[in-house]
């Protein structure tokens, strides 16, 4: 990255973690708070995933012109579209090399959903879809069936052939106007200089992105989306100045009449310290949407993951929302240090993403571990709250050679068509030398099967 070098931040990342050694484990007592009576939602008991076969890598998520750094999951649909966050961005030049300057903070793209009726495209129970046959995914990517060629509207899947490597292949072609000027995620005034919020001091606002943004709205004519994203200001070696710091409530509306083609939603900030400095930032670390409810997970920098709800129509009101503090609901919010906020067993520690599977009938976290590095963990619960499963890994991609070598594991279950199987997509930032000069990244797109 062009600020600071990759190693430095691994090696400080690391020893701030073994310092906190899990302090989920170790909270301090807490009196009771006041308990609301709203119902959790129903569910199955919790599943233990087994996998139907070995993973199989199809290609690169890609936009060839980019040079991008942690795609967030495919969670937001919108129509026969879904839409992709990611941070730092940067050019490429013709000649596929990576443009220095500009580094925009945060970016979006469309990937093509469904194709038209007689259109190529792939399915999510692992068939691969033509206009005359259907060739099994393995067969497709490993025996050289070569698919027909994406156009918006159109596939969404280029078949690798067999002689080339998957990891130099688009197999998701992403699309869509950036401006260069300004991030996608807005740097506000005071933020340091679009797009990348760097200042006169050398420090940087990085207003990074964690998680996807979570729909509470769409339809045919548009849709509504929400991102907390934390106001962070980080020095040039990237260690975070406040460890707690105050975290932005962004909106992001979508009208199909006005954002069609290459055209990006609209972002708005609803309140730039939605939750104030030294808050649990609720929403950060993922999110899932479930019987009109939204539930809301953050990450503290002491590694607790607390969980926050709040219906889907009062996202903008903090006071509708409800906290989970020692095994149950209440209204009012607990403090950063409090006993009885962190979910046990519902993240690995890592970057992930909170979804409910249909097929399963309950609810998933898949992401990475409190390390670099590119293993896939997994848990499962009956409720947002739990009890979640141990976790446990169940795949590891391939590291690239630079750097941290491999980070920001996703699941993306926008993608998914629950009624053709029971699978899921797997992303993961992988970075990797350029020519000795720099770091490229690249986003492998994995497709998991399940029994």
């Amino acid at each position: 990255m062009p600020f600071g070098h990759l190693l430095d931040r691994a090696q400080q990342y690391l020893d701030r973690l073994q310092q906190s050694d899990n302090p989920q484990h170790h909270q301090p007592q807490q009196q009771t708070m006041d308990q609301t009576m709203t119902p959790p939602p129903t569910s199955s008991q919790p599943t233990i995933p087994k996998l139907r076969k070995q993973p199989v890598v199809l290609g690169l998520l890609n936009d060839p012109g980019l040079n991008r750094d942690s795609i967030a999951a495919a969670s937001a649909r919108f129509g026969n579209r879904v839409l992709w966050t990611c941070r730092d961005t940067q050019l490429m030049n013709p000649e596929g090399k990576v443009q220095q300057w500009p580094v925009i903070s945060s970016t979006a793209s469309w990937t093509d959903f469904w194709p038209q009726s007689g259109e190529g495209g792939f399915g999510e129970e692992g068939k691969a879809i033509g206009q005359q046959e259907q060739q099994p995914l393995e067969r497709a990517t490993e025996g050289g069936q070569q698919g027909q060629h994406c156009r918006p509207g159109g596939c969404i899947i280029h078949h690798c052939p067999h002689d080339r490597d998957a990891f130099r292949h688009t197999a998701l072609r992403a699309y869509g106007t950036n401006s260069t000027q300004q991030a996608f995620f807005p740097v506000l005034k005071g933020q340091g200089a679009p797009p990348a919020g760097g200042c006169h001091d050398g420090n940087r606002f990085a207003i990074w992105p964690d998680a996807a943004p979570l729909v509470v709205h769409a339809d045919g004519q548009g849709g509504t989306a929400y991102c907390w994203i934390k106001n962070a200001v980080i020095t040039n070696q990237l260690a975070s100045l406040v460890d707690d710091p105050a975290t932005a409530l962004h909106r992001i509306e979508y009208d199909a009449s006005r954002h069609c083609g290459d055209a990006l939603p609209d972002v708005k900030v609803v309140d730039v310290r939605f939750w104030g400095e030294g808050e649990i930032p609720y929403g950060v670390y993922g999110g899932v949407v479930h019987d009109g409810w939204a539930y809301l997970y953050g990450q503290t920098s002491k590694n607790v993951v607390a969980l926050a709800r709040v219906r889907v129509d009062e996202v903008e009101d903090r006071g509708r929302y409800e906290y989970f503090v020692n095994g149950k609901w209440t209204g009012k919010r607990p403090g950063l240090m409090d006993g009885g906020i962190g979910i046990k067993n519902c993240s690995a520690g890592g970057q992930g993403t909170y979804y409910f599977s249909p097929a399963w009938g309950c609810f998933v976290w898949i992401g990475g571990s409190k390390f670099p590095g590119a293993q896939f963990w997994v848990t499962t619960a009956p409720r947002p709250e739990g009890p979640w499963i141990q976790p446990f890994m169940f795949w590891e991609g391939k590291n690239g050679n630079h750097g941290l070598g491999a980070y920001s594991l996703q699941a993306n279950p926008a993608l998914v068509n629950w009624e053709r199987g029971n699978g899921i997509y797997l992303t993961y930032t992988k970075e990797d030398d350029f020519e000795g000069d720099g770091s490229v990244y690249t986003t492998p797109l994995v497709w998991v099967e399940w029994e």
